[in-house]
């Protein structure tokens, strides 16, 4: 009896570390993985070279063509060129405030598209940070940036944070006659996801960040 016990435990023991390990293996549900499927699911240029992918960017930036990106572009950046990404790159504008040199992974989906007056812009990013302490507090800061910019008079904006599901989330909107954000920011372990749309009208900012929150199952910022 005493050796069925023992195997017993033993065999307990050892479907518990797989099983943990297999969720090790299969990283955060909000990880860099699950934005190249969303990103694959789309049908976005996948770039292995990140040089590439920031060239290609910025050009389409640069040449005020949010066309060029209407099938979306995809990547995967680590080490110092995460710092260039999210700093030095036509990202910039929207990630500057959110860089940490905590940040080993970012996965990176943009796209964007122009009609006449109309355009719609979607970046995603993916971010694995050292630590989840790491991720926590550079979610909070992410929380203070956009709690401070509510505070601006000429837009309408609403902020809100909350936990579902083991998820932090910050869910920040701003509308005007003429540019919508709509920003969802979620921290999951020690990865965080950064969702923005920008553009006009509300309606197609709206559905472009929400179908990349429907694929990752985290509550759109629409929901505000």
């Amino acid at each position: 009896m005493k050796r069925i016990r023992t195997f017993i435990a033993t065999a307990l023991v050892a479907s518990m570390t797989l099983s943990m390990a297999g969720c090790s293996l299969m990283g955060s549900k909000i990880g860099p993985k699950k934005l190249q499927s969303y990103s694959d699911d789309f049908g976005a240029e996948i770039y292995d070279d990140s040089d590439d992918f920031m060239d290609d960017l910025d050009d389409a930036v640069e040449k005020n063509d949010p066309d060029e990106l209407k099938d979306g572009i995809f990547t995967i950046v680590k080490d110092d060129d995460i710092k260039d990404a999210m700093k030095k790159s036509a990202l910039s504008t929207y990630t500057d405030d959110f860089y940490e040199k905590t940040i080993n992974e970012l996965a990176i989906f943009v796209r964007g598209e122009q009609d006449g007056y109309d355009s719609l812009s979607v970046i995603a990013l993916s971010a694995v940070y050292d630590s989840k302490k790491d991720a926590e507090e550079a979610f909070e800061d992410m929380v203070d940036t956009l709690e401070d910019a509510t505070k601006n008079d000429y837009y309408d904006t609403d902020c809100d944070t909350f936990e579902d599901g083991g998820i932090q989330y910050v869910l920040f909107t701003l509308e005007s006659s003429f540019f919508n954000q709509n920003v969802g920011i979620y921290q999951d372990g020690n990865t965080i996801l950064f969702i923005i749309g920008t553009g006009n009208p509300k309606k197609d900012i709206e559905n472009g960040v929400d179908d990349v929150c429907e694929f990752f199952g985290v509550v759109p910022p629409s929901d505000l």
